[in-house]
Parts: structure tokens; sequence; C-alpha cells
């Protein structure tokens, strides 16, 4: 049903894992209904230690709405 959604989220997910150059990492879907609203989203877990402030700085702009690349 939300195939278009998925690909997006794995791609997103799969770009973060080069950007942070993680070398093995799990990814995982978390599907939720909340008030019959569905809600997606991605965990990311590695070995590696990512910083909260390394990491913006990885994904600004590529992921923020005001970036050429948000969709």
């Amino acid at each position: 049903k939300y195939t278009t959604l998925f690909n997006s989220i794995i791609c997103a997910a799969n770009m973060i894992v080069k950007l942070a150059d993680l070398e093995e990492a799990y990814i995982s879907i978390s599907t939720k209904n909340i008030d019959y609203i569905p809600h997606f989203h991605v965990h990311i877990q590695s070995k590696k230690a990512i910083d909260y402030e390394s990491l913006k700085n990885l994904l600004y702009p590529k992921f923020y709405l005001d970036s050429e690349f948000f969709v």
C-alpha cells in the first residue's frame, strides 16, 4: 500500500549509513497507527558511535525542508 514511501525510507536510511561511514549497520522500519494515522519511521543501529552534532552536520542540507533534496 505504501511502497513508494517505504522505498524512500530505505533509500534515506542507506544514504545516512553511507554518509556516516558506518561499516556495518542494521536498518529497521517501524510502523504504528496513531489515532488511525499511519506512522512510519526508521531505526539505524551500528556499533560505531556518532554524536548528534556530527550526524546533524552530515545530514544538512540533504534531509531538511529547505533542501533541494527534500521530497
